[in-house]
Order: structure tokens, then sequence, then C-alpha cells
């Protein structure tokens, strides 16, 4: 169960380094769909460790 918990937190590390330069850090205003995918995949990702 340790390494479920390790795992799931690795996968949110990735996913935040992976929208991070084009979500968070965009000087230029984001399209609303790309804001609404991004914030989507971190809610689900939030979740995913509450819940675990």
């Amino acid at each position: 169960m340790r390494n479920l918990y390790l795992a799931t937190v690795l996968a949110f590390v990735v996913m935040l380094a992976g929208f991070g330069p084009s979500f968070m850090g965009a000087a230029r205003p984001q399209d609303p769909m790309r804001e609404v995918r991004g914030s989507l995949a971190v809610a689900w990702m939030i979740l995913l460790v509450v819940q675990s």
C-alpha cells in the first residue's frame, strides 16, 4: 500500500511538471478549453490523492 501512495504522488508531480510550463507559467492569455482541461486534470489528481 505504501508504494501505491508513492506512485500517486509521483503521478501528481509528473502531471504538474507537464502542465506547469504551458498552463501556469504562460504570460499570454490561454484559450478557455486549455484552462478547463488543466483545471480538471489538477482536480482529478487532487481527488485521487484525497481518496487514497
